[in-house]
């Protein structure tokens, strides 16, 4: 069946009506980024076999926008880092080029072949939208529903019914998916029907998402509304074989779903200023700690003073060829990590293992709350409100268990209690 394009309130009333009486949905939004706060460009829609494109004005808005360049970056083994930071954050950093960042260039070619086309504003479409997505005899379906949902629900419009996601589902079917993005759509429908998962970033490889021509967009958009509708007609005889197991997808991982949406917007206040003056006065004790621990090394015979301690390598040359220690735990491997130190601490009275110890207990906290790193508590930190918006998954573990990322704040450090005493409310 065709694709019905929504240019006017009206289409959107009609394709509602149509919604209405099938009773179920199938939505999927395209955006210019993965955070709920990031624009949205079209919703994909599809109930029964009516399909519908609602493109938004925002697409065209973007199209004339001077198309920015970023910063070049490239990699170096070497670079004398600030005093404080004493050498200790990784092998390879980050330089930026000079002169190339803020470079404008003209729209792509292709949009001006295209005839621009009016679209609705999103707040032209709000009424309606909330009229849809909170009707509560509707069933809403989607893939990774989390995500497309995030959407409606900052901008106020609260999703009533959540009745499948197929990510959740291709999960509760076979927790231990191999491969590239073995739980993605594209994937997920490859391994299901066949044919090429070309993935969102395959599309847009070469130029920005809105930049392509509208009939591709439309396309891509509800095509993704078919994949979705397509394992769902796989994955739901599955789940709901029996009461019992319709009954926990639907109570237990859909409410649970909606349940760490709205935690996922809320997000963690974070106390900044603490962790600013914490910084400050962490850098300082750590490189305290990093000289004290050369002199401890200089003092020791035949001991090499010249030694990077961030780097395993070269603490397993000390350890093992000039201490002459052996693997506490008679392995071949030349480890250094917590466990080995720990032994050497006691069986050897080893005072360098010790300090080694607080060394990096002290290195991991801050490694965990400083902004220069980019997966760190900070570095994901929102500026307008002082909230990091931790994403817990329910599809990335076995035994139902959920587990953290973007920052994954069920890995802080238990030294150190600044993590902890940062977070707000």
């Amino acid at each position: 069946m065709s694709i019905s394009r929504i240019l006017t309130l009206d289409d959107l009333t009609d394709a509602i009506e149509i919604i209405s009486d099938i009773g179920e949905v199938v939505f999927d939004w395209e955006t210019n980024g993965l955070s709920f706060k990031n624009e949205v460009f079209s919703l994909g829609l599809k109930s029964g076999e009516a399909k519908f494109w609602l493109p938004l004005e925002s697409i065209n808005e973007y199209r004339k926008k001077p198309k920015i360049i970023k910063e070049k970056k490239v990699k170096l083994k070497k670079k004398k880092l600030h005093e404080n930071q004493v050498g200790m954050f990784g092998k390879e950093v980050e330089k930026i080029i000079p002169g190339l960042n803020d470079t404008y260039i003209a729209p792509e070619k292709i949009i001006e072949k295209e005839k621009e086309i009016t679209f609705l504003t999103f707040d032209e479409c709000y009424p309606l939208l909330k009229l849809l997505f909170e009707d509560k005899e509707i069933k809403k379906i989607a893939h990774h529903f989390k995500f497309d949902a995030s959407f409606f629900i900052y901008r106020g419009i609260h999703v009533k019914n959540w009745y499948f996601d197929t990510m959740l589902a291709a999960w509760a079917i076979d927790e231990d998916r191999k491969g590239h993005l073995p739980y993605s759509l594209k994937t997920l429908h490859a391994n299901e029907f066949g044919g090429e998962a070309i993935q969102f970033g395959d599309l847009t490889k070469d130029t920005d998402y809105y930049d392509l021509p509208y009939d591709v967009q439309e396309e891509y958009n509800v095509g993704d509304c078919d994949k979705t509708d397509d394992l769902r007609s796989v994955y739901e005889p599955e789940i709901f074989d029996d009461g019992t197991n319709e009954d926990f997808f639907i109570k237990q991982m859909m409410n649970i779903c909606e349940v760490l949406t709205y935690m996922y917007i809320r997000g963690i206040e974070i106390d900044v200023d603490g962790v600013h003056k914490y910084l400050k006065r962490e850098f300082t004790n750590l490189s305290k700690m990093h000289d004290s621990i050369l002199l401890l090394i200089s003092a020791t015979d035949g001991c090499d003073l010249d030694i990077n301690i961030n780097s395993d390598q070269q603490l397993a040359k000390l350890f093992y060829d000039q201490l002459q220690y052996k693997n506490p735990f008679n392995r071949e491997k030349r480890q250094v990590d917590k466990h080995a130190l720990k032994r050497w601490a006691v069986n050897n009275s080893c005072e360098l293992s010790k300090e080694l110890l607080k060394y990096r207990k002290l290195r991991d906290v801050i490694k965990f709350v400083d902004p220069e790193k980019p997966k760190s508590l900070m570095a994901k930190l929102d500026p307008e409100t002082n909230r990091i918006h931790p994403t817990l998954n329910q599809h990335r573990t076995t035994m139902h268990r959920l587990s953290g990322s973007n920052p994954n704040t069920q890995n802080m450090p238990r030294s150190g209690g600044i993590v902890r005493e940062s977070t707000i409310t």
